[in-house]
């Protein structure tokens, strides 16, 4: 019989992983990877939301001040965000998705009040980057333009059923929608005027809706 020696044994070739395993573990470590730079996102996007509600304005408010309140070093910030204006895009972003839903409620929900007052920091940041900065202004426009949109179908269904539509729906709810963010952003922040001013918005939309010529 044919004995094998233990340096023919030693000799053989390992085997190799399979396919399958070696790309299971690829998956594994990119969804490890993907889960800790969302988070490390995460806690930059929140300390930036910290400072701005602190009052720390938006010219001063440095990528060093971010990192440190955020407790990561310089190098991490840079590793997912250009620089601040591209964090605050992100924030942006977030905001995006609440205020959209304010046009499916035809502008006037009370909740738009409320929602833009605990938000307030973060959006006054942002208007006041859309003034200056192009990228922001375009993308600032862009979400007011989503919700006028959305808005303009609210009322033009109104409309259908109760006849007297303006001439160009959509340009007064856009205007509308542009009057309630102007409201928002200078009358929000007043917790003593919140509740009068939802009924106030409130009252404007009725009436547009429901005169005579509409």
């Amino acid at each position: 019989m044919y004995r094998v020696s233990p340096q023919h044994v030693q000799s053989f070739p390992q085997r190799m992983p399979s396919s399958q395993s070696t790309n299971r573990a690829f998956t594994v470590q990119a969804r490890t990877g993907e889960r800790r730079r969302a988070a490390t996102q995460g806690d930059l996007l929140d300390a930036t939301k910290r400072l701005l509600s602190r009052g720390a304005p938006l010219a001063s408010l440095s990528v060093e001040k971010i990192v440190a309140e955020a407790g990561v070093v310089r190098t991490t910030f840079y590793l997912h965000f250009r620089d601040k204006y591209e964090l605050i895009e992100r924030l942006a972003a977030e905001q995006e998705a609440w205020i959209e839903t304010v046009g499916q409620g035809a502008l006037a929900d009370p909740e738009i009040v409320s929602g833009w007052a605990e938000n307030h920091a973060v959006l006054a940041a942002i208007i006041e980057l859309a003034e200056y900065d192009e990228r922001m202004h375009e993308t600032w426009r862009s979400i007011i333009h989503s919700v006028a949109a959305v808005a303009t179908g609210v009322f033009a269904a109104h409309w259908d059923g109760s006849g007297g539509a303006p001439e160009n729906p959509a340009m007064v709810a856009e205007v509308l929608t542009w009057m309630i963010e102007r409201s928002c952003h200078e009358l929000a922040a007043d917790p003593g005027r919140r509740e009068q001013m939802a009924d106030a918005l409130a009252e404007v939309i009725w009436r547009v809706l429901h005169s005579p010529g509409a």
